[in-house]
């Protein structure tokens, strides 16, 4: 996450699979000292296990997604690619912020 945040991809979506034990300590524990010392970042960690609704997932992610559009309307210095150019690294297609 921090290699996102450091290479101008403040939005992320954690996402947790069943019974992932590795990303629940580690992803999870991690956020709150991320968000503490990247302010600008907007994660957002997601489970998928069988106890939690799609609804609630769905809604999560639409939460994030109306913080990371309002963050990209507040920085008026963004200017965003879109292209699908290819990059130096090959597989790897992006596009600055999303």
């Amino acid at each position: 996450m921090v290699d996102l945040i450091e290479n101008g991809v403040p939005n992320i979506v954690c996402v947790q699979p069943f019974a992932c034990l590795p990303n629940h300590v580690n992803g999870k524990g991690m956020i709150k000292e991320l968000k503490r010392n990247y302010p600008e970042s907007n994660i957002t960690a997601i489970d998928y296990d069988p106890g939690t609704s799609e609804v609630n997932q769905l809604n999560r992610i639409k939460l994030m997604l109306s913080v990371a559009f309002k963050n990209l309307k507040s920085d008026s210095t963004v200017i965003l690619d879109v292209s699908l150019e290819k990059p130096a690294r090959e597989g790897n297609y992006t596009s600055s912020r999303f």
